[in-house]
């Protein structure tokens, strides 16, 4: 009997112990749940202030770059101020998009070291969170952190594969931070002045350096031939001494030519030949036949890729778009437009390729008030947009969100024939697709004067503005490059 109530109070005891068990692993169940709820809304509120539930697009208001030792304040580098974060999504998994416009050289040891002139694609990605945390999300390219703080603004970090560090401080990017039109137009000066037989009616290039202060033109010289040979001129214009130095380089090639700056290299584009240039040591390119006969095409860069928009000589693929690779030194049809173009120029922001105006015929062709715009991801993706006015020849330049537009406008009598020239500048704004045309204190004394070219420099907006240009005694007719502040 003793031993029954031993064994008794043995299985009593178990069953107790077990039950208090299965209460402890409810508890502890209960707990998690609890944790993984709270922890799930805490992500929720911090994707809201990511996204604000659909976009949100970020900007930097500080940054740094760190490398070797090096601590260096690149906040107000144009190369800097023109990035933009875009982070998507209502998840805890979400988008994000880093625009980065121009690049940042990140071995450099000075913030001048840092800018470089070469425009790069967009970084399109994913973010999640880290583990445990609802203030903390990395994105799915390299070792790139981002931290919300109490203010609701954003921490980066960003770990490039040399080893050196951005960190970022990162504020929404609100409607007064985009770029407006400048209020009362546009007012040009004289900037300097240059000599050529080559600008009026021929199709110079122009383009200006941020990483060493300089400005190009370049033009085929047809009144310096040699022995029958008409030699790409470049002209360097340094703007802190005022200073001009000229190279001439002997291959006969057709009047247009377009001008970008990839890094250290300085690149002409011309009607049968890309030509590369060593922009610190200039003398005798690299030049390459890319196959084609062109002549008053537009083109656009990004990364290693030169975008290159009709303009074909024989008028049969006059709607094709070619991409040149600067690597590979291959040219490929990349897309196909609604209709041909001259004199049709380009910009590109972000992956939108951005083609303006132009004839549909080489020079002689019906001017257009078209625009076009290609999804670099999606070449057969094209929308189309509209200028104010039909211009037959335009130059565009991209500058933050907006496109600065300059054309030349032909005008003719009831048969056709030219009897004169004026200028006209806009804007295109990309977060709304309208345009909008610029006042301005140009003037056309001889009812020809017009703008030959255009770019963006230094948040100023440099012309080749006029007629035939002046007869100064010197070798040449004189030119002017007049700017506006922007």
């Amino acid at each position: 009997m003793k031993l029954f109530k031993q064994l008794f109070f043995l299985l009593f005891l178990i069953s107790v112990i077990a039950c208090s068990d299965d209460d402890s692993s409810g508890d502890s169940s209960d707990d998690n749940l609890e944790d993984t709820e709270a922890l799930n809304a805490e992500r929720e509120e911090s994707t809201m202030i990511l996204t604000s539930g659909t976009e949100r697009i970020w900007r930097i208001d500080q940054g740094t770059l760190t490398n070797n030792g090096n601590v260096i304040d690149i906040t107000t580098n144009f190369n800097v101020v023109d990035d933009e974060f875009v982070f998507g999504g209502t998840g805890e998994n979400g988008t994000l998009v880093w625009n980065r416009g121009f690049d940042i050289r990140s071995n450099a040891t000075s913030s001048q070291e840092t800018l470089i002139d070469l425009l790069v694609a967009p970084i399109v990605t994913t973010f999640s969170y880290e583990d445990d945390s609802s203030t903390v999300v990395n994105a799915d390219f390299g070792t790139c952190t981002f931290e919300i703080n109490e203010d609701n603004s954003l921490n980066a970090s960003i770990t490039n594969e040399d080893g050196s560090v951005f960190d970022f401080t990162l504020l929404e990017k609100t409607a007064e931070d985009f770029l407006r039109a400048p209020e009362g137009g546009l007012n040009f000066t004289q900037a300097f002045t240059f000599e050529s037989d080559q600008i009026s009616n021929n199709a110079p290039g122009m383009i200006g350096s941020y990483s060493d202060n300089n400005f190009y033109i370049v033009t085929r010289e047809s009144g310096l031939e040699n022995g029958g040979v008409f030699p790409e001129r470049i002209l360097r214009f340094d703007i802190a001494t005022n200073t001009v130095t000229e190279n001439l380089f002997f291959q006969s090639d057709f009047v247009s030519k377009q001008l970008h700056i990839f890094g250290d290299r300085l690149v002409v584009v011309g009607g049968q030949f890309v030509n590369d240039y060593d922009i610190n040591n200039l003398g005798d390119p690299i030049s390459t036949a890319h196959g084609r006969s062109l002549s008053r095409f537009g083109t656009s860069v990004q990364g290693n890729d030169i975008f290159i928009i009709g303009g074909d000589l024989d008028e049969i693929e006059g709607d094709q778009v070619f991409r040149w690779n600067l690597e590979t030194q291959t040219l490929d049809n990349f897309a196909t437009l609604p209709e041909p173009r001259s004199g049709a120029r380009s910009a590109i922001i972000d992956d939108n390729l951005y083609i303006f105006g132009g004839t549909t015929a080489f020079i002689s062709g019906d001017p257009s008030n078209t625009i076009f715009r290609v999804n670099l991801n999606t070449p057969t993706q094209i929308d189309t947009f509209e200028l104010d006015r039909n211009i037959n020849f335009t130059w565009a330049h991209a500058y933050q969100n907006l496109i600065y537009l300059a054309g030349q406008i032909i005008i003719e009598d009831e048969d056709g024939n030219q009897i004169g020239r004026e200028a006209t500048i806009g804007i295109f704004n990309t977060l709304d697709n309208t345009y909008q045309e610029l006042d301005t204190n140009l003037t056309n004394p001889s009812g020809s004067d017009t703008i030959h070219q255009m770019c963006i420099f230094n948040n100023q907006m440099y012309i080749i503005y006029g007629n035939q240009g002046e007869d100064n005694g010197g070798q040449f007719n004189e030119w002017e490059v007049l700017v506006s502040d922007l």
